[in-house]
């Protein structure tokens, strides 16, 4: 039985293309792994490129993308450029995303390993991942950690 009308929120026009532009932004699985690290810390284009696994012209390209969307800032020092995410807010964003992606990823292969079983009722044992991996920069100064940014 439908309970009737209820007083519902909704978003003017420019609100919803503002945030459809913003998920458009994080719409790639590399401008998401370039973001995972810049909310952490401020980096170098070529130490970017290390990080996800891609080539630094690839990487610029995305972070034009980045920057065009207003997800990321860039400064300059010297001949230096150095990225960093624009707010906490993208940092939230991005966060739950990734751990709903987790999520996801544990449940599928909960999912599989009960399914890869031998007709028991014993599951296979799976060492679900949580999809995040712990890498370190290349070198020194390609980055500075979070607390140390915009000083």
């Amino acid at each position: 039985m439908h309970a009737g009308p209820q007083a519902v929120l909704t978003l003017d026009d420019a609100t919803a293309q503002a945030a459809a532009d913003v998920l458009r932004g994080l719409a790639d699985d590399t401008r998401l792994k370039i973001l995972w690290v810049l909310m952490q810390q401020e980096t170098s284009v070529n130490a970017l490129a290390e990080l996800v696994g891609a080539n630094p012209p690839a990487v610029s390209q995305h972070l034009t993308k980045l920057r065009a969307a207003g997800l990321v800032q860039v400064r300059r020092e010297a001949s230096f450029a150095y990225y960093h995410a624009c707010d906490e807010h993208i940092g939230r964003i991005v966060a739950d995303v990734v751990d709903h992606a987790a999520d996801q990823v544990r449940d599928e292969q909960a999912r599989s390993a009960w399914t890869a079983g031998d007709g028991t009722d014993t599951p296979v044992h799976s060492s679900a991942s949580s999809g995040v991996r712990r890498r370190l920069l290349p070198g020194r100064g390609h980055s500075r950690p979070r607390s140390e940014q915009r000083a």
